[in-house]
Order: structure tokens, then C-alpha cells, then sequence
């Protein structure tokens, strides 16, 4: 079920996603193990305490983590043994230790808690707040046979809906199917853009962990009760997210090759020791490996632009 996921994909990117989802899955285990019976143990200080430094930790990494924290902690309320508010206030209390630092540092450095790249992505949200959001739904949930990334948003959202439809009032079964939708929700009305949605929903991918176990659930209850027809599902499954990580490789080998042309026209056009001025804000990011060589100013209007002729005329370029 997890092949089904853009967890395998954003692992072979080496981004800090699956590092950030990693930790948090970790996490996870460790908040809410023995749980799910009547017979709940104590839960102990120093593991509920790691439990949400893992959690800081991925927030650090990715700061969507925070969302599926909070999913978790309200969602709890569905098992039969929930762990106690107390427990997640340890776990809330161990989630600073690792923030502390970089708090601390944009404190001294910047007068606010909040990093200035947080502050900048949070300014994002007051402009155009409605038209991002259908911008975001479209990218992630709406069908399109031509991106693998609608295929995984809706297989998420399905999973869950089911997965709420079947279980009991409580169980373990209702608590990850609201995990998935309150992390969906809370995500799609932050999120400050999709992302690169034609990659996969990357700011979903906590999302995919409680997912990946719905469907694994689903699929064990269907071979007890049919093996062929288990089996069946399975197959289905396996060929499906085979097709989507086939899909989404194909279109980043497609993206890479058109930054390589970027990188060539770059390297052919503007000598080393040479300027760039450009409209185009990622170029230096696609081009970095002759940035060392060449420097990239960025214009975003016409009067940027001439500014920025301006200067290096002065300075003899």
C-alpha cells in the first residue's frame, strides 16, 4: 500500500521530506503505543517526552508535521484507551526542545520567534487566500489523466472517507481515518501554494502513514474473507502505484532534462565572470552549478530591471 504513496518517490529526491515523515511515523509509535486496548499501561515521561522531540524535530524539517501533530492529539479522543491530555502535553512540551534553538536564533537576530522564511510563507495567506485554495484543491484532488498527483489526492481522501464508513464509534480504524482528514484540512487552508503538485501532494505526505495502514487494514479484511479476492485487490494495488511512481519519475526526468537545456544556455550565453539579469526566479537554483562562475540578478519588474542595468553600468560590467 505504501508503493501507492509519494513517500517512494520523495525518498529517491533526497528532499527532507521523507526524513521529516520518518520521524514523525516514529513518533507516532512511540505516543500511542499500547493505546488501543483496555489494558493501557502507564505511559512513561521519557518516552512521551521523545516521542515529541521526534515530532520537533520533523517540524523542523517540514513544518506541516505541527498540523499532523495536532490531527493526532484530537483524533485520539476516537480510541478506546486514549492517551491523557497530560501525555500530550509531555509530548508538546519535548516538540520545543529541538524548536528552541532556531527559535532563539531568529529571536537575537530578527526580533521574532518565527523564522523570517515561516513569516514570509504565512504573509502568503493574505493575498488571494480563496483562489489559492481552489488552486490547491484543483492541483491535488481534481481528476487529470495526464498527472499522477489527482490520482493520489483522491486515493487519500477515498481511504479515509471508507475507513470512517467502516470502523466502530472508537477504534484504532476511526482514529487514523480522522487523522487523514483533519491533516488534509488543515493543510489545504494553510498551505501557501500546491507545492509543485505535479510532483505529489508533498504537503500531505503525513497524511499517507495512517492512509498506507487504512488500506493495508482493508485489504487483510478482504483476503479473510475472499483470498482470491485479496488477493485480486493486491495485485490491483501493486500495478496502480507502480503506474502513479512510473508517472511521477517520468515527469521529473522530463523536468531535469529541460533544467539541464537551462543550465547549457546559461553556461553558452553569459561567459564566466559574467552577469545575468533575469524575471525568471529560479534560475539560479537551476543553474547553480555555474553560479560559481557567474553571477544571477533577479528583476521582477521593468523598473528592477533597468535598476539593475543601471548598477552594473556604474560598476563597469
Amino acid at each position: 500500500s505504501a508503493l501507492g504513496t509519494p513517500l517512494l518517490f520523495y525518498g529517491l529526491e533526497f528532499w527532507e521530506h521523507a526524513p521529516a515523515v520518518a520521524m514523525a511515523a516514529i513518533a507516532t509509535t512511540l505516543l500511542f503505543k499500547d493505546t488501543t486496548t483496555e489494558e493501557t499501561g502507564g505511559l512513561g515521561f521519557r518516552r512521551l517526552f521523545l516521542a515529541g522531540a521526534l515530532f520537533g524535530i520533523s517540524v523542523l524539517l517540514r513544518p506541516e508535521a505541527f498540523w499532523f501533530f495536532l490531527a493526532l492529539a484530537l483524533s485520539s479522543r476516537l480510541l478506546t484507551s486514549p492517551p491523557g491530555w497530560s501525555a500530550i502535553a509531555i509530548a508538546a512540551a519535548g516538540m520545543a526542545l529541538p524548536l528552541a534553538p532556531l527559535a532563539t536564533y531568529s529571536l537575537v537576530h530578527f526580533g521574532t520567534i518565527a523564522p523570517p522564511h515561516l513569516e514570509t510563507q504565512a504573509d502568503l495567506l493574505t493575498i488571494g487566500w480563496l483562489n489559492t485554495r481552489a488552486g490547491i484543491i484543483t492541483a491535488w484532488f481534481a481528476p487529470d489523466a495526464l498527472r499522477a498527483t489527482p490520482l493520489w489526492g483522491c486515493a487519500l481522501v477515498l481511504t479515509a472517507v471508507s475507513g470512517l464508513a467502516i470502523s466502530g464509534r472508537r477504534g484504532p480504524g476511526r482514529f487514523l481515518a480522522s487523522v487523514v482528514l483533519l491533516d488534509v484540512a488543515l493543510v489545504v487552508i494553510t498551505a501557501p501554494n500546491d507545492g509543485g503538485g505535479q510532483w505529489g501532494p508533498r504537503y500531505l505526505l503525513f497524511a499517507f502513514i495512517p492512509a498506507s495502514l487504512l488500506l493495508a487494514d482493508a485489504v487483510h479484511a478482504l483476503n479473510g474473507r475472499s483470498a482470491v479476492a485479496g488477493i485480486a485487490a493486491a495485485v490491483v494495488l501493486f500495478a496502480a502505484g507502480a503506474w502513479i511512481q512510473r508517472s511521477g519519475y517520468r515527469e521529473l526526468r522530463g523536468t531535469k532534462i529541460m533544467y539541464g537545456r537551462v543550465l547549457d544556455l546559461v553556461e553558452q550565453e553569459v561567459p564566466p565572470g559574467g552577469y545575468a539579469v533575469t524575471d525568471v526566479w529560479w534560475l539560479d537554483q537551476v543553474t547553480a552549478f555555474a553560479t560559481d562562475e557567474r553571477t544571477i540578478l533577479f528583476a521582477a519588474t521593468e523598473d528592477s530591471r533597468r535598476d539593475a542595468l543601471r548598477r552594473l553600468h556604474r560598476a563597469d560590467v
